[in-house]
């Protein structure tokens, strides 16, 4: 009697019909939480990464001309003192020299209260990559020109 039913059970599996057609042919998928942003240039080396990340990061939170603003104000820094580099690029800063010197970059920016432009600093100070600061500005800004559509 039981092989009969088990018999039976297996022949009627063979006829249902597939759970995707039973269910209605439906499949949904979860929304994106946010758009996927991509800079508009492709841009190598390790300071072009970091103006990739830095420009995917402001234009999810909105404050790419905010960020540009504050990159542009770094790089008139860079041109006005050359020895700017040579301390940024020092292997020996501490941890309270490098925190320093990131507030003092930010206050120099005008994004204090700009957290995208501290994180990213914070980043660069903590995997020892200050010294490619003004690279990542001129990369940015590459990044910015593009964005807005001008021409080199």
């Amino acid at each position: 009697m039981l092989s009969a039913r088990v018999a039976a059970r297996a022949g009627l599996r063979n006829f249902a019909a597939p759970r995707s057609v039973a269910v209605g042919g439906l499949r949904t998928y979860a929304a994106a939480a946010q758009q996927d942003v991509r800079p508009p240039v492709a841009l190598y080396g390790v300071d072009g990464t970091y103006a990739n990340a830095l420009y995917t990061a402001s234009a999810k939170t909105s404050s790419l001309d905010s960020i540009a603003k504050s990159l542009s104000q770094l790089g008139e820094v860079f041109k006005k003192d050359p020895k700017l580099t040579t301390i940024l690029n020092a292997p020996t800063l501490s941890v309270s020299d490098k925190q320093q010197i990131i507030k003092e970059l930010q206050v120099v920016a005008g994004g204090e209260k700009n957290e995208v432009l501290k994180n990213f600093l914070g980043t660069l100070a903590e995997n020892n990559r200050l010294g490619l600061l003004e690279g990542v500005i001129e990369k940015f800004e590459t990044l910015i020109s593009a964005h807005k559509g001008e021409i080199e």
